[in-house]
């Protein structure tokens, strides 16, 4: 949108030049004819014109631009929320999952019915605390498989099992607090560093000062993967029995990089750890 937005600039600045041009070369051909004081009321006139419709020009082009935005914004408002069955919601115990064992039982999950699985008769186990890692190439299923522990998945068959129980008979909002997943691109709130550690207001200030002096305490700069370091200090006041990173350190320095693996090493020793990654480096 941004090159279109220069091209028709161009353009409109060429458009006016040439009228310019067109009207000077007129009146010049016609000058026995066309006095100087005409001349001169028709080259302002005419230059008034251009800048009226160079006017019109990009009030048009904005109009089409917030009309896209507002389409956006209705498209946003129609979507339905998710919803899930409550009749074959289960309440599971309060310290669930207790030792974060992950089991895909044939699983397969689907974007849409006529597409190809994305996930296609998948059978793995994940034992406690174990570190795993899935590499593979950009769309080979790697997210899918992260999506898939989250939910995000309508189309689905077989089953996904942590410590043992079905996460289609847990609610969302129960499954999703129970598992840490940090992406490649963040969203972040407009807000406060302490509200986006803590929406919820959960935490003293003090357990936060606590976990962002473990991110800052070596004069690590922040503006280097700033927003996946502000994830991983939620991860460690949250403490859950399982961790995704999926493509996290994909775009931190070396130094990042290694500083945050080490954090994740020493910090989360008994967590089951899935890394998801486009080279095994990663």
């Amino acid at each position: 949108m941004l090159s279109s937005s220069r091209c028709l600039r161009c353009y409109v600045t060429i458009l006016n030049s040439l009228v310019i041009l067109l009207t000077s070369i007129i009146i010049l051909l016609n000058r026995d004819q066309i006095s100087v004081i005409t001349g001169a009321f028709v080259l302002e006139n005419c230059n008034r014109f251009v800048n009226r419709l160079t006017y019109l020009i990009h009030a048009g082009q904005r109009l089409v631009l917030d009309l896209v935005t507002i389409k956006r914004l209705h498209t946003m408002l129609d979507k339905e929320s998710e919803l899930e069955f409550t009749k074959n919601i289960v309440s599971v115990v309060d310290n669930w999952p207790k030792s974060g064992v992950i089991e895909f039982c044939n699983y397969s999950a689907y974007y849409k019915e006529e597409c190809k699985p994305a996930i296609d008769s998948i059978n793995l186990m994940i034992r406690s605390g174990e570190k795993v890692g899935i590499v593979g190439r950009t769309g080979s299923g790697k997210s899918s498989l992260a999506m898939s522990l989250m939910k995000f998945f309508t189309l689905s068959s077989g089953q996904i099992l942590i410590d043992g129980i079905d996460i289609s008979t847990i609610s969302l909002d129960q499954l999703r607090s129970e598992i840490i997943i940090i992406p490649q691109d963040v969203a972040l709130f407009t807000d406060t560093i302490r509200f986006n550690l803590d929406p919820s207001n959960e935490f003293k200030d003090c357990q936060l000062i606590e976990c962002l002096n473990e991110i800052t305490h070596q004069g690590l700069n922040m503006s280097s993967g700033e927003r996946q370091l502000i994830c991983l200090v939620r991860a460690l006041l949250r403490r859950k029995r399982i961790l995704i990173l999926d493509e996290a350190t994909a775009t931190m320095d070396y130094k990042t990089h290694q500083f945050m693996q080490s954090l994740i090493d020493r910090y989360f020793v008994d967590t089951t750890v899935i890394t998801i990654a486009h080279r095994l480096e990663a």
